[in-house]
């Protein structure tokens, strides 16, 4: 089958845009990696198709096209964002569309209920979305202004366009059954880089870890206030944002006021591999945000062998087995982080055991074959 699958721009496995178009600005820039996309599109390639990714960026002079790990990356410069506002994203939509047509995909997958959505739904092929969250919940940080207004544009006539579609967690697809039958909704995990399935050393349990943006949504800050109330405890932060960001000043703050320059240590931006050793030398990862559709982080340490807390919102129960793989905490609740962290440091085989499990269900559930099986049963019903 010969796939397209619309999409943010997503990081190749194996190798980053600095080393695949050094001469281009997207290669020094830092971008939200939507690993899962090429994750997915790993696993259709091993099993044999044909597979495309475009994505839409200002950050190229021109159209760049590429293959990585078997997949074929379209990066498609983007016009100016004044360009693309005025004209609802009619222009850039054209290019896709004559990208499209010159692969002749089976299937356009689109990623979101955003424009890569509605460029699928409105193509001229069979589609396939995949929802990642409501607009009402993906974008609680923004007012209710033209940014907002445009999106919520956006996702109303992906909502009354598509037919086939796919949701990454239970709260995902109920929302998408309010637009479509049951019959043409499917339930299937995010898939995850390959690196976290290698074999490992996971016997150290040194430190707590957080990986991710640095952000009041992710309520990081609250994280370091329970590593504060154990004694003996450190946090390791891996993150790509910026020292100079508001809420990391914020951090950094409550860290030199409370002292606690020896409990708390960022880590820096790590690529898959990177982070792939941190969670093998963890005790756990913690994820306690206000909401997440997904909560890709999670997933990536258990499949390492390690246990996680999350907080009890959107997608995160559906990743987490209590009690078995890890806790749910409510977010906001620097009490109930704080006890989970303390039973698994004063638990550590019990946190041994549990990383077991999680690394068996990490394999069935999130392996880019295992995701890429089932996203075939879906295009497989849209196309015929």
């Amino acid at each position: 089958m010969k796939i397209a699958i619309l999409s943010p721009l997503t990081t190749p496995i194996g190798k980053s845009y600095r080393d695949l178009i050094p001469e281009h600005p997207l290669a020094n820039k830092k971008v939200h990696p939507h690993p899962w996309v090429s994750n997915l599109a790993f696993g259709l390639v091993k099993m044999g198709h044909e597979v495309h990714i475009l994505s839409l960026t200002k950050n190229v002079t021109k159209d760049v096209v590429f293959t990585q790990s078997g997949v074929i990356f379209h990066i498609l410069k983007a016009n100016h964002k004044l360009i693309r506002l005025l004209t609802f994203n009619y222009i850039d939509q054209k290019k896709v569309y004559r990208t499209l047509s010159r692969i002749q995909p089976d299937i356009v997958h689109g990623q979101g209920r955003q424009t890569d959505g509605l460029s699928a739904v409105r193509s001229h092929f069979p589609s396939v979305i995949t929802s990642h969250g409501e607009i009402i919940n993906e974008l609680l940080s923004y007012k209710k202004d033209i940014k907002y207004r445009l999106k919520k544009y956006f996702e109303d006539r992906v909502n009354q366009k598509m037919k086939w579609a796919i949701g990454v967690s239970p709260t995902t697809v109920a929302d998408l059954q309010r637009f479509l039958p049951v019959e043409r909704t499917f339930l299937i995990d995010n898939a995850i880089n390959p690196v976290f399935f290698d074999k490992r050393d996971i016997s150290k349990q040194e430190y707590v870890l957080y990986v991710g943006a640095v952000s009041a949504r992710k309520r990081v800050l609250d994280i370091v206030k329970a590593i504060e109330l154990i004694e003996g405890a450190k946090l390791r932060i891996a993150s790509q944002t910026e020292a100079s960001d508001a809420y990391y000043q914020t951090i950094l703050k409550y860290i030199e006021d409370n002292r606690l320059e020896d409990k708390v240590e960022f880590c820096g931006n790590k690529n898959a591999e990177g982070v792939a050793k941190e969670i093998s030398a963890c005790l756990c990862t913690v994820l306690v945000s206000n909401f997440e559709s997904f909560g890709m982080p999670l997933a990536e340490a258990q499949a390492v062998g390690k246990p996680v807390i999350g907080s009890r919102v959107g997608g995160v129960p559906f990743l987490v087995d209590e009690n078995k793989s890890g806790f749910l905490v409510e977010p906001g609740n620097i009490d109930q982080i704080k006890e989970k962290i303390k039973y698994l440091y004063t638990n550590k085989s019990k946190a041994e055991e549990m990383g077991v499990y999680a690394a068996k269900q990490a394999m069935e559930r999130w392996h880019p074959i295992s995701v890429a099986q089932k996203t075939l049963i879906v295009y497989q019903k849209a196309v015929f």
